[in-house]
């Protein structure tokens, strides 16, 4: 049986001024989520990574679904869409990081 494994990840913006010439990102809906490579015919261990994107014009869908406790905290304006793919089971740690803190 294979597993297909979608992650949604919220951001929000550190800064909410919206710039106008700036591009919507890619990744801005399900169905444009970005592909996160796992090596060796996706069954690689180790460390993957997608490319930065920037999320300052990033919107949510309409009926997009956010955590409570991401939602009392304000950071339900924003979201942006990767997928990955597991043919077995196994655990996942998924981190988002950010400019600040990603050495």
């Amino acid at each position: 049986m294979k597993f297909i494994y979608r992650i949604v990840v919220f951001c929000v913006a550190l800064f909410t001024s919206a710039h106008v010439s700036a591009q919507i990102p890619v990744n801005d809906s399900c169905h444009n989520a970005i592909e996160v490579a796992i090596g060796n015919n996706n069954f690689g261990l180790g460390t993957f990574q997608s490319d930065s994107i920037l999320i300052d014009s990033a919107d949510i869908q309409v009926g997009e679904h956010f955590h409570s406790s991401l939602v009392s905290s304000g950071n339900d304006k924003k979201s942006i869409w990767f997928k990955f793919y597991l043919p077995v089971r196994r655990g996942v740690d998924i981190e988002l990081k950010q400019k600040i803190n990603l050495n």
